[in-house]
């Protein structure tokens, strides 16, 4: 009976060793529809394809002995259009691009001995003319709590930390451009920290703390994202994600948050993290996307509410 015990304890185990979970899961919109990567706890990476069913990212040209730590997809603009573009962090903090079915080592970017990439997250900085020049450039947080900025052609530039508290971590990052005359574009740092505090910066100023007006007392940060709102008049948006399971965004322009509508989503289980990008279309609509402990993927869209995502074969 006992050896009966300890199989059946054994092979529950190996179930629930071979069940693959996300760890994560990003988004842009371009010509043709959205696309979404997730990078599963078997260290493969997945992006959905046009019929809604995924396909597994080829590995090839990836060193065989390192993990991926995070994946990003972001949209590289040329003229009017846009194509989506993957970079990959790996565990000793080199970096490198998908292309044409095949992983590249962006060889500029390297790191000092007994420093790694905490956090990165990619950004498109855009020329005098707007969109005629767009230019990749990384913005990452450190092991040892510093920020830096760097492009693939050169090495990372250290960002100043004059206005931030003294000795609190850096918990999350993220970044927009800002947009002035003549298609000059500016860019926005924001950082969440430890206490829970947001700040911006831009190059020339110090650190500046946003308001948290109107978030319940005793809130706490688990999630940050930051991206511009393109319209008529375009304008810097925050989203973050409390402790409580719930979501709030504001504009930079006003003082107080607003909680999202949670109506459709399951009450039973955690946000593990959030995304948001704003559909290639005239109409220029916003979606934010969750993944859940659960494994379920939703997004949301004003007017339209809550939608589940289809995942198909991506956890079979």
């Amino acid at each position: 009976m006992m050896r009966l015990t300890t199989i059946l304890a054994l092979f529950f185990y190996g179930v629930v060793l071979s069940q693959k979970t996300i760890q994560d899961v990003e988004c842009v919109s371009r010509i043709g529809g959205t696309r979404l990567v997730t990078l599963l706890s078997d260290n493969s990476l997945w992006w959905s394809a046009a019929d809604d069913s995924w396909e597994q990212i080829s590995k090839n040209g990836l060193p065989n002995d390192k993990k991926i730590v995070s994946a990003h997809l972001y949209l590289k603009y040329g003229g009017l259009s846009g194509k989506s573009t993957l970079i990959a962090v790996l565990e000793d903090s080199t970096l490198w691009w998908f292309n044409e079915n095949q992983w590249e080592l962006v060889k500029n970017i390297t790191v000092e001995p007994g420093s790694n990439i905490k956090i990165m997250k990619p950004y498109v900085k855009f020329g005098g003319m707007g969109f005629a020049t767009p230019e990749t450039r990384f913005f990452m947080l450190r092991s040892d709590n510093t920020l830096w900025w760097a492009t693939p052609e050169d090495n990372y530039k250290k960002i100043d930390l004059g206005g931030l508290p003294p000795n609190v971590e850096i918990t999350h990052i993220s970044t927009y451009q800002k947009f002035g005359m003549m298609g000059s574009s500016e860019t926005r740092f924001v950082v969440s920290l430890a206490d829970s505090s947001i700040w911006w910066y831009a190059d020339g100023s110090q650190w500046n703390k946003i308001d948290m007006q109107g978030l319940p007392a005793g809130y706490k940060v688990k999630n940050m994202i930051t991206y511009l709102k393109m319209g008529m008049v375009n304008e810097g948006r925050l989203v973050i994600q409390l402790d409580n399971n719930t979501i709030w965004w504001k504009s930079v322009q006003d003082k107080g948050w607003r909680a999202l509508d949670m109506a459709g989503l399951p009450n039973d289980q955690k946000i593990k993290s959030i995304d948001i990008y704003q559909k290639f279309s005239i109409s220029g609509e916003t979606r934010l996307i969750a993944l859940y402990e659960d494994n379920s993927v939703w997004w949301y869209a004003d007017k339209q509410g809550w939608k589940k995502y289809e995942l198909k074969n991506l956890l079979n």
